[in-house]
């Protein structure tokens, strides 16, 4: 009977260790395909507009797969695509200093500052000089 109580008590010590070792690695592989995810829709906006001449705002995961044809499902994120009128372009050699059309995709889990945004260059969100997020490269 003793043995059977030190047994159960050694498993329980043990599954306190892991269970939040694997909640973490689950939270970064979910986050791995949030970003997987946002440059997939980035890649669908882009050939939306090169066909049509304009980026699509999409409100929901729903929308994003109807839409633009890019298949989200299973993700424990909802993305959403909003547009930005004028983003600025800086003066090249070439062409003068500027503004286009852009977009950013917000990938949102359960509670708001569980966010990851990319723009229409690719870029990943900055809050001033310090990067929300930097995929590994």
């Amino acid at each position: 009977m003793v043995e059977l109580l030190i047994t159960i008590i050694i498993l329980a010590v043990l599954a306190a260790i892991a269970i939040p070792g694997f909640s973490r690695t689950r939270l970064k592989n979910d986050a791995s395909q949030a970003v997987t995810y946002l440059r997939a829709i980035r890649l669908a906006e882009k050939m939306h507009f090169a066909k049509n001449g304009v980026y699509l705002a999409c409100a929901n995961n729903a929308f994003i797969q109807a839409d633009l044809e890019t298949e989200i499902a299973g993700s424990p994120y909802t993305f959403v695509v909003t547009l930005v009128a004028n983003v600025p372009v800086p003066a090249t050699a070439t062409a003068p200093a500027g503004t286009k059309p852009g977009f950013t995709i917000t990938a949102t889990r359960g509670a708001a500052n569980n966010t990851i945004t990319l723009d229409q260059d690719g870029v990943f969100a900055t809050k001033g000089n310090q990067v929300i997020y930097q995929p590994a490269a």
